[in-house]
């Protein structure tokens, strides 16, 4: 049996005996995260003592079932099991079909509890969709399995405030307001439960922690991924009721709640309450609504649709501590990155004292960001000297992140943390029957009189008018400095098989709130070559800008397939101009173009290190662009070509580690 460090009497004791009852069990959602979460909760000792009543609308016996969950195990558990541990776990599932009716649950359950002696409390787990929750609640109620119960429901948690009411009502027909949890995986990470630790623990941000001294904040949750099976509940749902309601509304009450007056369920919701109440209505011309490009022919889709794929949003909190500061909240399907941050930009000083060019104000405002996704990190921006003579300044930044405290491999997932609050009565990272009325009712001018969705092509950032939503300042994402690495650098030059394959320049977004939006992005300069003077360490460069990259291959059809499967979207452009095939990717704010005979192709075995590159070109904005490389190729010891000038512009030329050719390129007369 595992043992968590972080599973000790005073945090997270392991429960008392319970019987789970999980609906949907065959479902996505149980087959990815459920049943391999409860096999982890069951090593680790936190759920000791259950039995596991499984139902679906799947006809199979207990042996399949079974069958099925252990696949799904060996599948998605993020930490492997043994035989013995599986033989462990099996011997708590139990299966019932769900058209045996309240009579079959009901036996189901008594068995179990049998099995376990005493009373065990008992857990249900409604892993269904939100049309079937109230058919599940009225069997639980006619198997007479309410008493020593909680239940777990759920995303969406109704579609309007009318449906939200009748859908609480129903609830409370049945179970009591405290038997239910309405589960929220973002608050179940660690990175969003580390907003209250950053805030209460600590003496040092709290005082600043308002109107007076925060400019504006960014929710921003992008996402790469496509509807797939989810595309017939999408169509009826839209990114707004799925995402903002939901999740991030949830997340921004974390980060703007008053200090609870104790660290308990009850405190704690209060104060997210008090954002809720505290929210302004959502005003129709303060959102983007955005389909990607393609999704009306997706199967299931109207022609006409207009359920917005992605939604942006500025909305405020009419209280103390934050008239005046905008929330600017964002997510997306199909877009150029996916992410969870929330980001913080400071005001800046009323006055400065640095002379012109000195670099002060030149990328925007001090930000401190979370990163919420799985790695969790944290990172404080802020203007300091750059080393020399003369008063120049840098952003610079400190960064933390999970995996420097060496525990990363100890925390519970989103879901193994939820289901164990819910199993130990503990409501702090769920919201109430109060606190998600009010979202709908915040909610209805926007429900009510929606803007037109925009279209936006797949790998973007969404449509253009999030710009004008944001003015004057400007989205953080994509970041202009990438996240540090887990691992320290290598020296340039340094043996390839030292880490994870390397694959063409990699382009890092360069995003700046006193400059163009649209101006692009940067590419690190390559290793230096194994000849050069002396080993360097390996840094992004913020200077100067790339408008664009193209890329000419050998091998054009696997290139294409190599670059979508790592980009995580299909080409924004594909046609054919005479001989050359052109296929062109957004990455951020940078386009990437491959380039190459349509019916070329090698035999020999594909690269990943290169795949299939002859050279590449990057475009510049001007010749002096040029000129800043060729100087800082110079400090680098990097050998390179005269600037060339020609009809066609300016070229500067070098070679990689890998002696691919790489070349810069400015238009003429620039």
């Amino acid at each position: 049996m595992s043992d968590p460090s972080d599973v000790v009497p005073t945090l997270m004791a392991p429960v008392r005996p319970y019987v789970i009852v999980l609906f949907g069990a065959t479902g996505d959602l149980a087959r990815r995260k459920l049943l391999p979460g409860l096999l982890h909760l069951s090593r680790a000792g936190l759920i000791p003592e259950c039995r596991i009543v499984a139902s679906s609308l799947d006809e199979m016996t207990e042996e399949e079932f079974r069958r099925f969950a252990r696949l799904a195990c060996e599948e998605f558990a993020s930490r492997g099991m043994s035989e013995e541990q599986w033989e462990d776990f099996e011997r708590t599932l139990r299966y019932v079909p769900q058209d045996g009716g309240a009579t079959a649950l009901a036996e189901a359950v008594a068995k179990a509890d049998a099995e376990l002696g005493g009373e065990p409390r008992r857990l249900h787990y409604l892993s269904i969709p939100p049309a079937a929750a109230q058919s599940v609640v009225r069997t639980l109620r006619e198997a007479g399995l309410v008493d020593r119960s909680r239940i777990i429901m759920e995303k969406p948690f109704g579609t309007d405030l009318a449906s939200a009411r009748a859908l609480n009502a129903a609830l409370h027909e049945t179970f009591a307001e405290e038997q239910i949890y309405r589960i929220d995986h973002f608050l179940g990470k660690e990175a969003a439960q580390n907003i209250l630790a950053f805030r209460f623990a600590n003496g040092l941000f709290e005082p600043i922690w308002n109107r007076n001294h925060i400019d504006h904040v960014q929710i921003d949750v992008p996402e790469v991924l496509s509807l797939d099976s989810r595309l017939a509940f999408y169509e009826k749902t839209g990114a707004y009721r799925d995402m903002v309601v939901t999740h991030l509304f949830q997340v921004l009450a974390f980060m703007a709640m008053e200090p609870p007056t104790e660290l308990e369920p009850v405190a704690i919701s209060e104060e997210k309450n008090k954002v809720f109440r505290s929210l302004r209505p959502v005003e129709p011309n303060h959102v983007v609504r955005g389909q990607y490009v393609g999704y009306r022919d997706e199967p299931g889709v109207a022609g006409d649709s207009e359920t917005e794929t992605f939604i942006a949003l500025r909305c405020e909190i009419d209280n103390w501590r934050w008239a005046g500061v905008p929330f600017y909240l964002r997510t997306g399907k199909r877009m150029a990155e996916g992410a969870r941050i929330i980001s913080i930009a400071f005001r800046e000083p009323p006055k400065s004292m640095f002379p012109p060019g000195s670099g002060v104000g030149a990328h925007g405002p001090d930000h401190l960001t979370f990163d919420l996704a799985d790695a969790s990190k944290l990172s404080l921006s802020f203007y300091g000297k750059r080393p020399g003579p003369g008063m120049k300044l840098d952003k610079l930044s400190l960064q933390f992140a999970l995996h420097e405290t060496g525990r990363q491999a100890e925390v519970l997932e989103a879901y193994e943390r939820l289901i164990h609050d819910a199993m130990s009565g503990d409501h702090t990272l769920f919201t109430t029957a109060e606190g998600i009325e009010r979202l709908w009712e915040i909610s209805t001018p926007l429900l009510e009189m929606p803007p037109p969705v925009r279209s936006y092509p797949p790998g973007s950032w969404g449509p253009n008018a999030i710009h004008q939503l944001i003015a004057p300042h400007a989205w953080r994402l994509p970041f202009e400095r990438a996240w540090r690495s887990p691992e320290p650098p290598a020296p340039l030059g340094a043996a390839a098989s030292s880490g994870p394959p390397r694959t063409f320049p990699a382009v890092v977004g360069r995003h700046t709130e006193r400059e163009d939006r649209e101006k692009g992005s940067v590419v690190p300069f390559p290793d230096t070559p194994a000849t050069s003077k002396e080993p360097q360490v390996a840094t992004p460069t913020t200077m100067p800008a790339i408008t664009h990259v193209a890329v000419t291959v050998t091998d054009l059809a696997r290139s294409e397939a190599w670059y979508t499967n790592v980009l995580g979207a299909p080409p924004v452009l594909d046609e054919d101009t005479g001989p050359f095939r052109h296929i062109v990717y957004a990455v951020g704010g940078t386009l990437l173009g491959l380039h190459g005979f349509p019916d070329l192709a090698t035999t020999e075995p594909f690269d990943e290190r290169r795949p299939g590159l002859d050279h590449i070109a990057f475009g510049c904005a001007s010749r002096s662009d040029l000129e800043d490389w060729a100087k800082r190729l110079d400090e680098l010891g990097i050998a390179h070509g005269e600037i060339k000038d020609a009809g066609y512009g300016s070229g500067l030329s070098f070679r990689d580690p890998d002696n691919i050719a790489l070349e810069l390129f400015a238009p003429p007369g620039s």
